[in-house]
Parts: C-alpha cells; structure tokens; sequence
C-alpha cells in the first residue's frame, strides 16, 4: 500500500522530471484486459525515506504535470526495489528439498580432497540405508547421524541467482572443474545434480588467527538444473551437505 507524502516543490519539479525521464520505472496495472492505472516510479528522496513518482492517464498515455513523493507506511526506504522487472528476482529461491522419502541416493564426490572423501547413501526404505565410499565399498555408520544428514536435504535455498548476470564470470566458471558434486536421485524429479565452485576471496575477509584466506571463507558458487542455472550460495545454508564420510562415524565414547 503506497500512499503519497506530498507533491514535489516546484523548484525541484524541473531536475526530478529530468531524472524520472532517464531510470524511471514504468507500472502498468490491469483489471482483466483493461489498463486502469499507469504511473511511473522513479529515485529516492534525499532522506532515503520515499520515492519520487509520476501519474500518467492510462486512456492517453499523458504524464500529469506533478511528480510526488511516495512512500509506504510503517516502512523506512526507497521503493523502486518493490516494483522489480527483472523476472529471475521473483523466482523462488528454495532449490533442494527433498524428505528421505523423496530420495533414492545421494551421491557427493569431491574433487580436491583425498579419494576417501566421497561417498554414496542408498536410501533402501525411510529406515534402511547403506552407506558405501568411492570403491563401492560398504561403511559402517552411526544411524541418528545418518538420519539427520537426510533431513538436511530440505528447504535450502541460494542467495542470489547469477544466470544471465555476469557473461564473462560464468563463462571462466565454466571452464573451471567444481571442487564437488553433489547428484541426488529422487522419485519425482529423476537425477539433480549440483555442481560447487570456489569463489576467491576478493580481500575484504579480516585474517582470522593470521589465516590469509584464498576462497572467500563465506560464499561458493552453484551450478544447476542441468548446467542451465548458476547461483552464488551461503556455506552456512550448503556446508552441511558438503560432507566426508568421517561425519557418519559412531561418537567416541566419553571417559568416565
């Protein structure tokens, strides 16, 4: 709900109309077919605090004299970013969620790590897995362990969706060799893989006990929906799931 704050003085009328002419974001809203209000929004106000829109007349398509300032109640900032034309920004940011009942297998192979470091889970029921490394030989592991690694499969979400953003990092991107895949088979989708590459640290990263770090400590980039879409994820949300197999191993016993 936006409502206007007051109309622009006319000393500024002159320069504000100038910049809505050059950004300004143009919103049509339709009833069915029918056009029924067109107005224009365009930059923020000084104090940051509202925007700077424009009425135009949907029958004509004729500006009205006055730009006003707008805003919307209860809420502190700009508005253009509420009215978004960019389509992959609406797009719904969950990108794995499966229940193990949805899986058939989790397969994660790592590239920079030693052999031992991949694995695969065959999910036999909702109750009975098995637990294999890369030779197809069969591990042992601590069932709870095992269960809520499965649950991590749900709800995860990227960050921010890169597809079409970027031309020259996707394509360096995609002459580099992720550091993991991770490729889930599951009942209703059929084979998802998700590719993982390192992002280098860009220097802003405080050294933490004298570390200088060469991968941003924070963030890697994603590849997938069959190589079609890259997105730069959190490895607070994509750490858990980027596991060795010594995850599933029995706690040692505490000594008494």
């Amino acid at each position: 709900h936006v409502e206007v704050k007051m109309p622009v003085g006319k000393s500024l009328r002159k320069s504000v109309l100038k910049f809505m002419s050059a950004g300004a974001l143009k919103v049509e809203i339709y009833a069915g077919d029918d056009l029924v209000k067109q107005f224009y929004v365009g930059h923020e106000t000084p104090d940051g605090e509202g925007s700077y829109m424009l009425l135009s007349n949907p029958e004509t398509g004729e500006n009205y004299n006055d730009p006003y300032v707008c805003f919307i109640p209860g809420f502190k900032g700009y508005l253009m970013p509420r009215f978004i034309a960019n389509e992959n920004e609406w797009r719904d940011r969950l990108v794995i969620n499966y229940t193990p009942l949805q899986l058939k297998q989790v397969h994660v192979q790592h590239f920079d790590s030693p052999a031992d470091s991949s694995f695969t889970i065959d999910l036999l029921t909702t109750r009975t897995f098995r637990l294999k490394d890369s030779r197809g030989t069969e591990l042992a592991f601590d069932e709870s362990r095992m269960k809520q690694y499965l649950a991590y499969f749900q709800n995860i979400s990227y960050e921010v969706l890169i597809t079409g953003k970027n031309k020259r990092l996707q394509d360096s991107l995609s002459h580099q060799k992720p550091f993991c895949i991770i490729t889930l088979n599951t009942v209703e989708d059929g084979i998802q893989e998700y590719k993982f590459f390192n992002k280098y640290d860009a220097g802003d990263q405080d050294p933490e006990h004298g570390i200088k770090y060469t991968y941003d400590p924070n963030r890697l980039y994603m590849r997938f929906e069959k190589d079609q879409e890259w997105a730069l994820v959190q490895y607070f949300v994509f750490g858990k799931l980027l596991i060795t197999p010594v995850y599933f191993l029995k706690p040692a016993p505490v000594k008494k």
